[in-house]
């Protein structure tokens, strides 16, 4: 799934959360759960990938870069 600086339809977020399930990034756990056959556990998420300049890091409140 695409994610811009504005999000997606459930949450204003500026970065794509890692699912700690598949490996795969999206915006929200919620646009996650529709895609994929399984559920992920957002209190897992230790990844998340900057919207802005794509650095993978650690989950956070402000980019690293």
């Amino acid at each position: 799934m695409a994610a811009s600086e504005s999000g997606c339809v459930h949450y204003v977020r500026s970065c794509l959360l890692k699912a700690p399930c598949c490996g795969k990034f999206y915006v929200c756990r919620l646009c996650h759960d529709a895609e994929e056959n399984h559920q992920m556990d957002r209190f897992q998420v230790k990844e998340v990938k900057c919207s802005v300049c794509n650095t993978v890091q650690t989950a956070q409140q402000t980019c690293q870069q």
